[in-house]
Parts: C-alpha cells; structure tokens; sequence
C-alpha cells in the first residue's frame, strides 16, 4: 500500500477495483472493471437466458457505462487531467445534467419500446427448466430484483 502512494503505477487504480462486489468505471484508467468473481453464479454462466444474464449482471455493466458519461465528482484541468470539481464545474455539471435529463426521457421514449419489441421478435419465449411459467420480461425482473437486494 505504501509503494502505491510512493509511486502509483496506472494500474492501481482499476486493480483495486477487481476486489469490489460491482461491476464499476474507474475515471482514472478509462476502464469499466468486471470483478472475476461476479463472473460465476448466481451472476453469471454461459447457459442462463439472455434475460437473466441482461438482468443480473448486464444491469450492473449498464449503470458502469452510464458514469463513463457523468462527470459526479470530477472536473478536467487546463492541463486535461482529472481533479476535483471547483464552483465553476459544479454549475457547469448542474446545467449538463438538466438537459442531460431532458435528452435522456426523449431518448428513452423513442428508443425503449421499438428496442424491446424487436428484441421480443428476435428472441423466442425461453423454455428453461424451472422457467416454463415466465416469460423473458419476468425473468429480466426477477434477475434484476435478484441483484437489487442486500443481504
């Protein structure tokens, strides 16, 4: 840990974050970081639906994607390096973020609906064992409630 503040390498930074519970961006390294261990179940394996899969874990790789966007806490300096956010970068944030909101509810309007119904085209109903009963919004849901709980 000493050596890290002593002389930070560029990894150090999305190193640390292999050993979160969440999938997360790391600003610094430009990375969005998937622990290994959230690679296995009950979050992951290559035979879960596609539902499932987006549910649990494609959620949580959604939202890291999402923050390569939003600039919470940060503020880039004459010299394009990363520091912390200044009165100045605080209202500038304030007005992005508002018409961020605006273009974010037209986008989803627009967009979700035909996404999903082509998708419901594209893909067949699951019939998995012990899924026979739902259908793939139900098991996105629970998926996602799955994930959304703490323990």
């Amino acid at each position: 840990m000493e050596m890290k503040l002593i002389d930070p390498m560029p990894e150090s930074g999305w190193m640390d974050a292999l050993t979160k519970d969440d999938v997360t961006y790391v600003h610094e390294a430009n990375k969005i970081v998937i622990p290994p261990h959230l690679l296995n179940p009950p979050l992951f394996h290559r035979n879960y639906p596609l539902a499932m899969l987006y549910g649990s874990l494609g959620v949580q790789i959604a939202r890291a994607m999402l923050r390569t966007a939003d600039a919470v806490g940060l503020g880039w300096n004459s010299k394009g390096l990363l520091e912390d956010r200044t009165g100045y970068t605080n209202r500038l944030c304030g007005l992005c973020i508002s018409i961020a909101y605006c273009v974010d509810q037209q986008i989803t309007r627009q967009h979700s609906k035909p996404a999903y119904l082509s998708l419901m085209k594209m893909q067949p109903q699951p019939q998995h064992p012990s899924f026979e009963t739902l259908n793939t919004t139900n098991i996105f849901f629970m998926a996602y409630a799955g994930v959304s709980i703490d323990f």
